[in-house]
């Protein structure tokens, strides 16, 4: 009876750690995500520094391996879900497509679909992440192109 018991409980141990590098991240968090953004029209760019943010909950796939899906719930817009994966202390995100509307210039207002890609690093509570952005505008008249390298995102668990 104890090895059958002993048996049992090493196989759910071991079933159980294959979550380990997920577990360290599944959770929910405040995040706050800056950087500047560049818009051009063609003849004229514009820049724009972003200031976004909102709650992010990092929930385990449930596939038994190292991947993991990211909700973004934003203060007063978006939210939206992202695939991604683990590996040791860092966190690799699908692309993901959001929508983005400010001021371009004082006379123009834009929204523009964002397609983003981003890797963060998991240290302590906390969660680095940078974001690269391309989009276009989306109606208007004017055609334009929006472009962000380095965006930063910081998320603090709750």
């Amino acid at each position: 009876m104890k090895r059958v018991f002993f048996i049992c409980l090493s196989v759910i141990m071991l079933l159980c750690s294959c979550h380990d590098e997920n577990r360290k991240v599944v959770g929910d968090y405040s995040y706050k995500v800056s950087g500047n953004v560049e818009v051009t029209d063609g003849d004229e760019v514009f820049h724009h520094i972003i200031n976004r943010n909102g709650q992010m909950d990092i929930l385990d796939s449930g596939n038994g391996g190292d991947e993991v899906t990211i909700t973004r719930n934003e203060v007063g817009g978006n939210a939206y879900t992202i695939c991604g994966r683990v590996d040791g202390d860092s966190i690799f995100f699908a692309q993901f497509t959001f929508y983005l509307t400010f001021d371009v210039n004082s006379i123009t207002s834009a929204t523009f679909m964002v397609n983003a890609t981003a890797k963060g690093v998991v240290v302590d509570n906390s969660v680095i992440m940078e974001e690269e952005w391309s989009g276009i505008r989306i109606g208007g008249n004017t055609p334009m192109a929006l472009s962000a390298e380095k965006v930063v995102a910081i998320a603090e668990r709750n």
